[in-house]
């Protein structure tokens, strides 16, 4: 499998320290800012070939199912997804 992938938000520190934290967990992995309203879009495209794929702090909002849907897909594929965030993924996420 490819190198690891890290997806956070962007536009604050607190993204950046959790990028931070994540990378010197994990080891080397590409970091990626993202925004919300293009989370699912640029998960999609960047996650072909990843060992794993860490999500950090980026909240979904109205895209719950549309992650769901790629994170089963992408899931399919061998690719470990990690969600993290301060707040509880809804139930329909968390089975995906």
């Amino acid at each position: 499998m490819g190198k690891n992938l890290i997806l956070t938000g962007w536009g604050r520190s607190d993204y950046a320290a959790a990028a931070a934290v994540a990378l010197k967990a994990i080891g080397e992995a590409e970091v990626i800012g993202v925004s919300m309203r293009r989370f699912v879009s640029v998960l999609e495209m960047e996650s072909a070939g990843r060992g794993a794929v860490f999500v950090l702090g980026v909240g979904l909002g109205d895209e719950e199912e549309a992650f769901a849907a790629v994170a089963r897909q992408i899931a399919a594929r061998g690719v470990r997804i990690v969600y993290l965030s301060m707040l509880e993924m809804e139930r329909g996420v968390r089975r995906a």
